[in-house]
């Protein structure tokens, strides 16, 4: 179940572990901030540059603009993470 509250993203989820006898059900809840999600947001640019940079390898059309968008994601992304590690902590 996802929900919102004031500028806060509550996510619960359901963990079933299982033995050999018993089943505990436990609920984890945990949040999401807009300050943790704009400190990843760099590390997610650059991911998303790799999985380009990934296409490009092992498809058999080469073009350059796929080295293009994933060039300008890895950069973009660095600069992303430097500036709000910056200026949100």
């Amino acid at each position: 179940m996802i929900y919102r509250q004031k500028n806060v993203l509550f996510v619960e989820r359901i963990f079933i572990r299982s033995s050999k006898k018993i089943k505990n059900i436990q609920i984890v809840k945990f949040r999401i901030s807009m300050k943790n999600l704009l400190t990843t947001l760099g590390p997610i640019l650059m991911l998303i540059g790799v999985a380009i940079l990934a296409v490009y390898f092992f498809t058999a059309s080469h073009n350059n603009s796929f080295l293009i968008a994933a060039g300008v994601l890895e950069i973009v992304g660095v600069f992303v993470f430097t500036l709000t590690n910056k200026f949100l902590k």
